[in-house]
């Protein structure tokens, strides 16, 4: 009789795991930019809607030419009326310089 040789499977060969570690860095250094983008647009977007409800507040008290500065979350807003128009000034997260103008009726 012949004696069949015992294959162990002890495992991953070192090939199979370097593929892995390479497949999952790949997919790493694609996806974290992309968290980071979208996190900073998250932060936009909620600047914005924070001036929106600024200028609706502060829109009714303000005098013609007067200038209200208000800070949020670390953004600084620069509130001014203009021949009825009230406008509001800032900068974004994102280093991008944003102006809004709403016309409110007298």
């Amino acid at each position: 009789m012949k004696k069949l040789k015992k294959i162990a499977d002890g495992g991953f060969t070192l090939m199979e795991v370097i593929t892995a570690l390479l497949l999952l860095s790949v997919a790493t250094a694609g996806i974290i930019p992309l968290v980071s983008i979208l996190y900073t647009e998250r932060a936009e977007v909620q600047a914005e809607r924070d001036a929106y409800r600024i200028i609706e507040r502060v829109g009714y008290e303000l005098e013609d030419h007067d200038i209200e500065t208000v800070t949020v979350a670390d953004t600084s807003y620069v509130v001014r009326n203009e021949n009825g128009m009230t406008c509001i000034y800032w900068q974004g997260p994102a280093g991008r310089e944003k102006d809004l103008c709403l016309e409110f009726p007298l």
